[in-house]
């Protein structure tokens, strides 16, 4: 059985509903997937963050790390998935490293937004187990979904945590309000993809911002 979908018909119930994406959509996924890492690059040489020479330089270079890291990954898999039409879309070990390197990348966000070792390895230790659970036989594609979600709410309530409440429920509100509304993208399927790829750029820029206030 495959883990996400669990048998052929389950398998061909979902290619009907219209959720496969085309050759041309997946392209664009992966070329989209690159922006925010090109504008990571940017921020790293405009604002001289790899010094690592003050501890917001080193959040801030943190942040960028996880978002350089997931996104080889990331591209590999669309660029397989538009040179492989018919192929098995989720239960596959490009998938899987794909998706291991989002909780990579939450992790590294966890400390960037934080700064603070103990909530980064709660929100590791969580991501971690979440990670070996990929290769399990038992995971599910609902399940990949919720624990990254839940994931995302984890590293992001580091927001909250800043000395000024006010601001900090502010950085909380557009951050998250950047990320809603690119991942509202998806819901359109075909092109709402790399609608949100491209929606991580503002998304990452929040983030930025957030961490040097």
């Amino acid at each position: 059985q495959g883990c996400d979908r669990g048998t052929p018909a389950a398998a061909a119930a979902y290619d009907k509903g219209g959720k496969r994406m085309t050759p041309l959509q997946e392209y664009c996924n992966a070329y989209t997937m690159v922006l925010p890492s090109i504008y990571g690059v940017y921020y790293a040489y405009a604002t001289g963050c790899l010094a690592l020479e003050t501890a917001t330089q080193r959040r801030l270079a943190a942040l960028l790390l996880g978002t350089w890291l997931h996104m080889p990954f990331s591209v590999v898999y669309h660029l397989w998935c538009a040179r492989n039409p018919t192929g098995e879309r989720t239960d596959n070990v490009r998938r899987r490293l794909d998706q291991l390197f989002i909780y990579v990348a939450c992790a590294l966000y966890a400390y960037a937004l934080s700064g603070d070792a103990r909530f980064t390895l709660g929100v590791a230790a969580y991501c971690a187990l979440c990670a070996a659970r990929l290769w399990a036989p038992s995971c599910t594609h609902l399940e990949r979904k919720v624990t990254v979600l839940v994931a995302v709410l984890l590293y992001s309530s580091a927001l909250l945590r800043g000395d000024d409440p006010v601001r900090a429920v502010e950085n909380y509100r557009r951050c998250v309000g950047v990320f809603v509304a690119s991942a509202a993208g998806i819901a359109l399927g075909g092109w709402g993809h790399a609608i949100f790829h491209v929606g991580m750029v503002p998304y990452v820029a929040c983030m930025l911002e957030a961490i040097q206030d």
